[in-house]
Parts: C-alpha cells; sequence; structure tokens
C-alpha cells in the first residue's frame, strides 16, 4: 500500500515512474507470499480514508458497490473497552471495513490506470547506486538476471524488512537509529459466511482488553462477499491456537458476549491461520544529519507498530500526504529529504505514542518507555470509562485513535474536566 499511494502521488511530478514488486502480482485481490499480515483483519481510519478519497475520487462508491462497509465508528459498531461498553451515537468518524487484498487490488487498479505508471513485478531490489552523495538508481534482480534501473528519486517502500540501513552503511552513512518494543502479539483469524438476511446488533464488534486481568482481543468486521473475519489476538506470548474448537472458546471468554452469539450463529469459511508479531520497531531518520540525495522512505519502512491498533495504512497515507506537499513545496531540488523527515516526524511520533503507550499497559512489554506512559495510561483509563456515558469525549478519542488529533487534545480542558466529573 505504501509503494502504491507514493507512487500516485510521485506521478504528478516525475515523467515516469517504476513499481518495483518482488512477488507475482495478478489483477486480483489476493495475499502474496511477501504480505503475511494481509489476511488478518484491517480497518482504514477516517485520517487515511480521506487522503485515499482524495488521491483517487469516486474510490469510495467503487469500494462500496464491491461489498466494502463504512461505518460510523461510534454508531455502528459495538465497542467494548474499559471494563464495558463505550456508548452509541453519531461521531461523524468513519472508516472502511474490506479485506485488505480487496482494498490494495482496487487501488492498484487506480494506480495503474495512470499512464506514466508502470509495476515491474517478479523483481527483487538488491541495492542502491549512489554517485557523488545522491543516490541515481538500483540494483535488480529478475528472471533475466541482474540489472539496474537509473531514477531520479528512489523511495524505499519494502516495510518492515527494510534493507536501507544496511545498503547506504556500505556508502559510507550511518544507519538510523532505531527504538524497539517487544510485545509478543499473536492473533489468528478466520472468516466466517454473514448472511445477507441477518440483522446483528452492530455492523463491527471490538473487543478490547480490560486490563489489568486481561490480555485478550477480538475484533469482528464485515467484508466484501458477504462474510465476517474475525481476528483474535493475545499479548506477550498468549495466543490463540489455530482451530475452530479454540476460536469458539476463546470467543466465549470474553467479557463480551455479542461476538460468541453472532460467531455461534454462522459457519466458518476458513481454517483458523495465525500471524505473530514481536515488536514495534521504529527507525529514526528524522534524527540523521547526513542522508544521500535522492532517496527517502515511507510507510513500515521507517516505522512499524502493533497491527491491532489500526493505524498501519493511515499512518502511511498521511506520510503520502506530506510527501505530496514537501515535492510541491521544494520540487525535485536536492536535500528534500530533510524537510520530508522532519515533516513525517509528528505523525509517527502520535502512532508511536498511542501504540507503545498502550502496550506499555501489559506486563511483559519491554523496551524504551515513552516519558509519561504510565500516567498517560491512568488517565486513558478514566477516559475509556468516560466513554461508557460521554458522546464528546468519546468523539475525542476517536479522533486520536483514527490519527486525526494529537494525543495531547485528550488533555483540552474542556475534555479533561468531562473525563474527571465522568
Amino acid at each position: 500500500m505504501a509503494g502504491l499511494l507514493t507512487a500516485r502521488v510521485l506521478s504528478e511530478y516525475f515523467d515516469n515512474v517504476t513499481l518495483l514488486e518482488k512477488d507475482t502480482v495478478r489483477d486480483e485481490p489476493e495475499s502474496r507470499k511477501g504480505q503475511p499480515q494481509t489476511r488478518h483483519v484491517h480497518a482504514l481510519l477516517m485520517s487515511g480514508f480521506s487522503v485515499m478519497r482524495d488521491l483517487f475520487p469516486g474510490i469510495q462508491e467503487d469500494l462500496e458497490a464491491g461489498g466494502a462497509t463504512v461505518c460510523d465508528l461510534a454508531n455502528d459498531v459495538r465497542f467494548h473497552m474499559g471494563g464495558g461498553y463505550v456508548v452509541r451515537h453519531e461521531s461523524g468518524m468513519r472508516a472502511l471495513f474490506a479485506s485488505r487484498p480487496f482494498l490494495e487490488w482496487k487501488v492498484r487498479q487506480r494506480v495503474l490506470g495512470i499512464a506514466n505508471v508502470l509495476l515491474r513485478d517478479e523483481t527483487r531490489v538488491t541495492g542502491l547506486r549512489l554517485e557523488a552523495g545522491r543516490v541515481t538508481g538500483v540494483a535488480v534482480q529478475d528472471a533475466q538476471g541482474t540489472g539496474q534501473i537509473d531514477a531520479d528519486l528512489v523511495v524505499d517502500a519494502t516495510g518492515r524488512g527494510s534493507q536501507l540501513g544496511k545498503w547506504i552503511e556500505e556508502f559510507g552513512y550511518s544507519r538510523p537509529a532505531e527504538s524497539l518494543v517487544k510485545i509478543d502479539v499473536s492473533y489468528t483469524t478466520t472468516v466466517l459466511r454473514r448472511p445477507p438476511e441477518a440483522s446483528p446488533a452492530a455492523k463491527a464488534y471490538l473487543c478490547n482488553p480490560d486490563l489489568p486481568g486481561h490480555r485478550h482481543l477480538a475484533v469482528m468486521f464485515p467484508m466484501e462477499g458477504d462474510r465476517w473475519i474475525l481476528t483474535l489476538g493475545g499479548w506477550n506470548g498468549d495466543h490463540c491456537p489455530c482451530d475452530h474448537d479454540s476460536v469458539r472458546e476463546w470467543v466465549a471468554g470474553l467479557q463480551a458476549p455479542e461476538i460468541a452469539q453472532v460467531t455461534a450463529q454462522v459457519e466458518p469459511l476458513t481454517e483458523p491461520y495465525r500471524y505473530k508479531f514481536a515488536a514495534n520497531l521504529r527507525r529514526h531518520y528524522e534524527k540523521m544529519r547526513d542522508f544521500p540525495d535522492g532517496l527517502l522512505v515511507i510507510g513500515d519502512a521507517i516505522a512499524s507498530f502493533n497491527p491491532v491498533y489500526g493505524q498501519g495504512m493511515s499512518s502511511t497515507s498521511l506520510q503520502v500526504q506530506q510527501l505530496r506537499e514537501v515535492l510541491g513545496h521544494n520540487g525535485k531540488l536536492p536535500g528534500i529529504w530533510a524537510p520530508y523527515f522532519r515533516g513525517i516526524a509528528p505523525i509517527i511520533d502520535n502512532a508511536w505514542q498511542l501504540a507503545v503507550g498502550a502496550d506499555f499497559a501489559f506486563s511483559g512489554t519491554s523496551g524504551p518507555k515513552p516519558a509519561g506512559t504510565n500516567l498517560i495510561n491512568r488517565y486513558l483509563e478514566r477516559v475509556f470509562r468516560a466513554c461508557h456515558r460521554d458522546p464528546v469525549v468519546h468523539t475525542a478519542f476517536l479522533r486520536v485513535q483514527s490519527m486525526m488529533a494529537s494525543p495531547l487534545s485528550l488533555l483540552h480542558p474542556r475534555i479533561m474536566w468531562r473525563v474527571i466529573t465522568s
């Protein structure tokens, strides 16, 4: 997704844009070998959804026509957190629910429909070409052997496994400093039939762990094809086994009974499958004082967050939006990496604080803890409880969760007063 959105923006500023993908890409929704996490639950939060609609006019209608669901996060989602259900109300905070392969397919069709964008699949990038402090292209390997591709600008959207630090080190640059927060999260997913004639109590369901005694998460979202996608997660090694009996037992033990009630009435369409996520990882490119011209980094290649919080696609979308602004202001001038990395740093800061701060509520989490995390988490416990009754607080929380507002917005006197007196 990072590569596709980046290609869309670059197509406005460069004569030709080439997408390089190591997997085989077919014109259909599918999970590829290099994307193991795409088989699990996804939601596109409002911040990312807004960017996507701006980049691709009419894409919401296209997605909904194909079976995607747009929900008001407060009114259409039955959300259990902080020991109870949040108040249901119209918040205006919407999210898109669909399978990740379907969403990506629709975006890819739009991007590859742009005349100056080319996709080369089954092509692996093996290194950079650099001359006089400027990246001039990449070395590649495909079925025909090795070769090189010239470029005015190279953007690393290779994800968490990015080798860029190693590659620039080979040219005498320092690797970016890294922050690693270990969480040992795993989740198990299965797809269920969603009968069109059924009338469930909500369009989507989410049950967060009731801290401090629980470590189980359950998410059941609608997806295209009249299906539910059910994902069951756990922290610090507490993992749901990959069989239907264990899935039913896990769901039955949740604090919120609705998910068990809905799943008991429908049939599974897939065997359960698992994804493991060991740690939040951030590469601090914003701290670098020397970096090659003609090179940028985006998405999970910079920061990879605990997927259960749903920030990945939205964080990437906001980074792409910042890239568009930087290119618009600076063109293709040398040194563009500096304002770009500075511009995306606050986006990553907010997502990092949300994800890592929430993960430190679990005792087994280890790594550098952001200052004030314990105090913030105690305050958030009160925010969660206020969300059970107060639509204003709940909307403020959803704006932060959806990356539409800074976490600091929850400390606004108007919100704090409602939290404290709720």
